[in-house]
């Protein structure tokens, strides 16, 4: 009988796989997508490195452009976005939602605290302007 601590890892590796092969990635680019040692992620994906610290999952997270909470089994809740934010922003980040790909935590502050001159961006078109000029330069 397999144990309840083997089951989690388990997932995990399959899902980092299901993950890369989805994307068409080789492991090695996996490692330059996330910054993750191609050997450390093969062992995470065949069930031989027990737990892998927050920040590798984040890591590797970031590279799949999924919610950490993805690989590791937990239910995605669903963004509700701060009552602050402006209105193109909150429908950016509901049609991010509506496509499969919710904007993290740390991706709404950052977009947040985005001005020019006093100015932000007003429709929802302007900010998935800015989102993907940002993910673009910072890959």
């Amino acid at each position: 009988m397999e144990s309840s601590k083997t089951e989690p890892r388990h997932r995990l590796g399959e899902l980092i796989r299901a993950l890369r092969e989805e994307r068409g990635m080789s492991l090695g680019d996996l490692e330059r997508a996330s910054g993750v040692g191609k050997g450390y992620l093969w062992e995470l994906e065949t069930e031989t490195k027990a737990n892998p610290s927050v920040d590798i999952l984040q890591k590797i997270a970031r590279a799949f452009e999924v919610p950490a909470s993805r690989l590791i089994g937990e239910p995605e809740a669903a963004a509700v976005p701060p009552a602050d934010l402006p209105r193109g922003l909150k429908e950016f980040m509901a049609n991010a939602e509506r496509n499969g790909s919710p904007l993290t935590s740390d991706e709404i502050a950052m977009l947040r605290q985005i001005q020019y001159r006093g100015r932000r961006p007003r429709s929802a078109e302007d900010w998935a302007l800015l989102y993907d000029v940002i993910r673009r330069i910072v890959k």
